[in-house]
């Protein structure tokens, strides 16, 4: 597989020549280094779909989506937050692979049907000790590695007038990274969702978080 990485950069500002969450990309978005085999890949969607949980949300079970989160509790309580040593070895060695070494919060939703979704929202920022987030897309099944799996949308204020809204929308396929500064984003009030559930996928997010009491996955 080869990852589609998308580089979203709070708005109001002309960043990397990659996709911004303010303008189109200038060329196509660059391919990184081929992750593991795909068995191994499939593994570690497997363990996350089978991990997931609805957990409870004003005292009823969340529909939208299923939790799980491994390593540092970020947002969701004990009920699906589990150790980070029990993620397993072959996404370790994916991460290792990409380069992706510095967290301890890894957080999984899962999106099973097209009523699947997470509504507008910032990160909470107070909880961070790196700004910048890393969310990954996987299809859950093989057969769609190769299709549109969601969208991903941001939006914030308008300089000309904070009641209209600006958008940018990035459909995630199977291996799409988007990254932002989640500080920043807050600052400029910059919201995002996953919206248009095509097919069942699994997003992993990656963060570090402070006040860190657990072995990092490296």
């Amino acid at each position: 597989m080869q990852q589609t990485s998308i580089s979203c950069f709070f708005p109001g500002r002309d960043s990397a020549r990659t996709v911004s969450a303010t303008e189109p990309p200038a060329t196509e978005p660059s391919a990184q280094a081929e992750a593991p085999k795909l068995d191994d890949e499939q593994e570690f969607v497997d363990f996350f779909l089978s991990k997931a949980r609805s957990p409870l949300i004003r005292g009823a079970p969340l529909r939208t989506r299923r939790i799980a989160v491994f390593g540092e509790r970020y947002y969701w309580g004990e009920s699906v937050t589990f150790p980070i040593n029990q993620l397993p070895l072959s996404f370790c060695k994916w991460c290792v692979s990409n380069n992706y070494k510095d967290f301890n919060s890894v957080l999984v939703n899962v999106y099973d049907g097209k009523f699947s979704n997470i509504r507008w929202h910032m990160d909470a920022t107070n909880s961070l000790q790196k700004e910048e987030v890393i969310s990954i897309s996987f299809a859950a099944l093989r057969k769609h590695r190769k299709k549109p799996l969601a969208d991903f949308e941001f939006r914030w204020p308008d300089k000309k007038g904070h009641s209209k809204k600006k958008t940018k929308t990035i459909s995630i396929e199977h291996g799409t990274v988007v990254r932002f500064d989640a500080v920043k984003h807050r600052r400029k009030q910059c919201e995002h969702r996953v919206t248009k559930t095509l097919r069942p996928h699994v997003n992993v997010t990656l963060r570090k978080v402070a006040e860190c009491r657990r072995q990092v996955c490296a």
